[in-house]
C-alpha cells in the first residue's frame, strides 16, 4: 500500500474521548451506524475550542479531519490535521496522539477549507487562497510552495479540490449566491494559467465537483411569507457557472417542517450520482444548528425518500451541532464530521456514521 500523506498540525495537545451513546434499534438506510464510536456518534474534547472545516476519507478507511485550535503558541488560531481511525478513536500513529503539527500563514485566524488527497498520500488544504501540503508524518512538504504552503491573492477561500492526470490542483469558491470562481495550480504550487484541467482523478472528499465537472453548490435561503424560517437549498451548476437546467433546485427542512433554521453547508457526490447534503437545524434554543442534519437526493434534485425519513435525518449531540462534512466510504456508508457546542461554550469536534445501503 502506498504511504499517504495529509494535512497535519501538530503540538503537545491533552485530549479525552467523549462519546455519545445512541440507540440504533433498526439496520434501515440512514440509520446510525453501531460499530462506530458509541452507538455511530463519536465527539472528542481537546480541552479547548477546535473548529473544523474539512475532512477526508483515505483508502484505508482512515478519516482526517482539518480544524482550526484556538489558543495556540504560534497564532491565535492555528490550522491542523486529526486523524481517526475507521472505528472512530483517534490514531496514535499519527503526529502526537492523532492530531499533526501546527501551521498558521497569519497571527489571527487559519481556517483550512478543503482538503484533496493526492495518489502519492499528499494532502492539500486551502482567503488570500491558501494552499498547504503535508507528509505522511504530519511535517509540511517543503517542496511544495513555500516551505509547504502557497498564499495568493486569487479567489478567496477554497471550499472544494479537484486533482487532475498531470497533477495540477483546481480549486474552487462555490458559495451559493452566485459567484462560484476557480484557480488552478500546477504541482510545485504556483499558479497556473490559462486553466488547462486534464482529466480528474480525486477530487476532495465532500466536493460537489462530479466526473462531467458539473457542481453542487448548497446553502441556505429564507422562506417567503415565513419570518425566521430558513431552509436548506442544493443547486447545481455547469462549468461556466450556470445554473444546471436539467437539475430541480431543492429546497427542505432537516427535520420537520417549521419555522426554524435549516442549513445546508457540506455536500457529497456518491457513485451512482445521488448527492449528500449535510448541515444544521435548528430546534429553537439556538440559531444556526442544534442538530446535525443529512439528507440525500436523487441525480436530479429530488428527495431520496428511500434514505432516513423522506430522505432526511436529524442527529443529537450536545448544545449547537451542525455537520460541515460529508464523506462517502466505498461500501456506501456515510461518515457527518461536524461541530458540537457544550454548555460551556467550548466546540469539539464531532462525526456520525449512517448506514448508506
Amino acid at each position: 500500500m502506498k504511504p499517504f500523506r495529509i494535512l497535519a498540525l501538530s503540538g503537545v495537545l491533552a485530549f479525552s474521548l467523549i462519546v455519545a451513546a445512541a440507540n440504533c434499534a433498526y439496520a434501515a438506510t440512514g440509520d446510525l451506524d453501531p460499530s462506530f464510536g458509541a452507538g455511530g456518534q463519536v465527539e472528542t474534547n481537546f480541552g479547548r475550542t477546535v473548529i473544523p472545516s474539512a475532512a477526508l476519507l483515505q483508502p484505508d478507511g482512515n478519516t482526517v479531519v482539518a480544524a482550526g485550535f484556538i489558543g495556540t503558541s504560534i497564532a491565535a488560531e492555528a490550522m491542523t490535521l486529526v486523524r481517526y481511525l475507521a472505528d472512530g478513536s483517534l490514531d496514535p500513529s499519527f503526529g502526537n496522539g492523532g492530531v499533526s503539527e501546527f501551521a498558521a500563514f497569519t497571527d489571527f485566524v487559519n481556517i483550512p477549507n478543503a482538503l484533496a488527497l493526492q495518489s502519492d498520500g499528499k494532502a492539500r488544504t486551502p482567503t488570500r487562497t491558501v494552499l498547504a501540503r503535508y507528509n505522511p508524518d504530519g511535517s509540511l512538504d517543503t517542496s511544495f510552495g513555500d516551505g509547504g504552503t502557497v498564499v495568493v491573492i486569487a479567489i478567496g477561500d477554497a471550499n472544494q479540490l479537484a486533482l487532475d492526470s498531470d497533477g495540477r490542483i483546481l480549486a474552487i469558491h462555490a458559495v451559493f449566491v452566485g459567484n462560484q470562481q476557480a484557480v488552478q495550480f500546477n504541482p510545485d504550487g504556483s499558479v497556473n494559467s490559462p486553466t488547462a484541467v486534464g482529466t480528474i482523478i480525486a477530487t476532495s472528499n465532500g466536493s460537489g465537483i462530479q466526473a462531467d465537472t458539473n457542481f453542487v453548490v448548497v446553502g441556505s435561503q429564507a422562506t417567503i411569507g415565513r419570518r425566521g424560517d430558513f431552509e436548506a437549498v442544493v443547486a447545481r451548476f455547469t462549468p461556466n457557472n450556470t445554473p444546471d437546467p436539467t437539475f430541480n433546485r431543492a429546497v427542505f427542512d432537516f427535520g420537520a417542517e417549521s419555522d426554524t433554521v435549516d442549513q445546508a453547508r457540506a455536500v457529497a457526490i456518491q457513485s451512482n450520482g445521488q448527492i449528500i447534503a449535510g448541515g444544521g437545524s435548528n430546534s429553537g434554543s439556538t440559531r444556526f444548528g442544534s442538530t446535525f442534519g443529512l439528507a440525500r437526493l436523487n441525480p436530479d434534485g429530488s428527495l431520496d425518500d428511500s434514505f432516513g425519513n423522506g430522505g432526511t435525518v436529524t442527529t443529537e449531540f450536545q448544545g449547537a451541532d451542525s455537520v460541515l462534512a460529508v464523506l462517502i466510504q466505498p461500501d456506501g456508508n456515510i461518515i457527518a464530521v461536524g461541530s458540537v457546542r457544550d454548555g460551556s461554550g467550548r466546540i469539539d469536534i464531532a462525526l456520525a456514521r449512517y448506514l448508506g445501503q
